[in-house]
């Protein structure tokens, strides 16, 4: 299970506000990723200070790829 939970995992009262909480964090691995194309989730990892297995689970959610399918469409438009 991913250390950060997704929010269609968590009860009805904390949906919005953890989603929103990790909103930033999933943006910062996005503006990573659209800087560093050919880099590895163990290079984001290591610029963002994190491990790369916590980088491999945030970028697996479905909430994650949502955002970044997005963010990436809006970035080569």
């Amino acid at each position: 299970m991913p250390p950060f939970p997704t929010p269609d995992r968590l009860p009805t009262a904390h949906r919005g506000t953890r989603a929103k909480k990790y909103a930033y964090w999933y943006d910062n691995i996005i503006e990573w990723m659209l800087a560093n194309p050919k880099g590895s989730l163990k290079d984001c990892a290591a610029a963002l200070g994190r491990t790369p297995t916590t980088i491999y689970y945030v970028t697996n959610s479905d909430v994650f790829r949502m955002r970044y399918e997005q963010r990436r469409k809006d970035h080569f438009e």
